[in-house]
């Protein structure tokens, strides 16, 4: 077997251990959506997986809380709740210069360390948005480079307490509720300006920068 249908085994919560002999899979949406006691075996290697393809869909692997490794070497989107909740999810190794990453994406992975071209814990990111809730917990996070972003949504770095840097274009920023939360370390780095933010819009909602305590200047 080398693809993994739509939904194949989907909140099989039961499911102990799956056995797979090919040294790259492609996995469709939902195809492990659920399975909390899965055990991937890979080759020899547990809890392991190699990915091909570009995209890693929606649910993927969302609350399969014993995956360790992942390896996407062409994946460059990573869609919805791909990889939520993954609690034991150690690394993951990309290659792509430049990531899009959806909404819940990453969220509550707190031992995740990111491999990017040979950099650790450091992302690219190419959309105008950060999406809702996509790197929450991600406590490895270290530096995100974003100089398309304009909106940072609803808790998307909410609790990234190591995340030291962030770089955004000098444009206005919409920042969303608990957008920053808890980023005690990060520094704001917009266009050639350090800890200064330009904010658009009529309100400065909830939590939205709440302990980041680096941040200088908000116009």
């Amino acid at each position: 077997v080398n693809n993994i249908g739509y939904a194949a085994f989907q909140d099989c919560k039961n499911l102990e251990e799956i056995h797979l002999a090919k040294e790259e899979l492609t996995v469709e949406d939902y195809a492990f959506n659920g399975c909390e006691q899965l055990n991937f075996i890979c080759k020899g290697e547990k809890n392991k997986i190699t990915l091909g393809g570009k995209t890693i869909g929606e649910g993927t692997f969302n609350k399969c809380g014993k995956l360790e490794i992942v390896q996407a070497f062409n994946v460059d989107e990573i869609q919805t709740a791909a990889f939520q909740e993954c609690k034991e999810l150690r690394k993951i190794y990309l290659s792509k210069e430049k990531l899009k990453v959806k909404d819940y994406a990453f969220n509550g992975c707190k031992k995740l360390n990111f491999f990017c071209r040979d950099e650790k814990n450091k992302l690219k990111l190419s959309e105008k948005e950060i999406y809702k809730n996509s790197f929450t917990h991600c406590e490895k996070l270290e530096i995100v480079e974003a100089p398309q972003a304009t909106c940072i949504e609803v808790s998307a770095f909410k609790n990234c307490e190591g995340l030291k840097k962030i770089y955004l274009s000098d444009k206005e920023l919409e920042v969303q509720e608990s957008a920053f939360n808890g980023c005690m370390q990060l520094e704001f780095n917009c266009g050639e300006t350090k800890n200064k933010v330009k904010l658009i819009g009529s309100k400065i909602l909830k939590c939205s920068f709440f302990h980041c305590q680096k941040l200088e200047i908000v116009e």
